[in-house]
């Protein structure tokens, strides 16, 4: 049985694109029984779903870590640099004195 994840990563009730594998079994040879959860709405739904739709979802939860994973990067640098540029103007203010370390 082939899904698209477009279809198993959308939810049925509330159409969040937010929906993903919370527990996953083996239902034979090349099929598996995994529970999809929504964040939104806290639907959760029992989906028997073959070898090529596992390994698709699989792929696809891989890209959207590796695109979090950027994200946050992305945000942990900007809010280094607002970090550093608040502590030089405090230092520079001699605003920063020893008893504060």
């Amino acid at each position: 049985m082939f899904l698209p994840t477009e279809t198993l990563l959308c939810c049925r009730r509330c159409d969040s694109r937010l929906v993903y594998p919370e527990t996953a079994s083996e239902a034979g040879a090349r099929q598996w029984y995994v529970v999809m959860r929504c964040p939104n709405c806290e639907r959760a739904q029992l989906r028997l779903l073959g070898m090529t739709t596992m390994n698709e979802l699989d792929r696809e939860l891989d890209r959207g870590t590796a695109v979090l994973t950027r994200d946050l990067r992305s945000l942990e640098q900007a809010n280094m640099a607002e970090f550093v540029k608040r502590f030089i103007a405090a230092l520079e203010a001699e605003a920063i004195e020893p008893m504060d370390f």
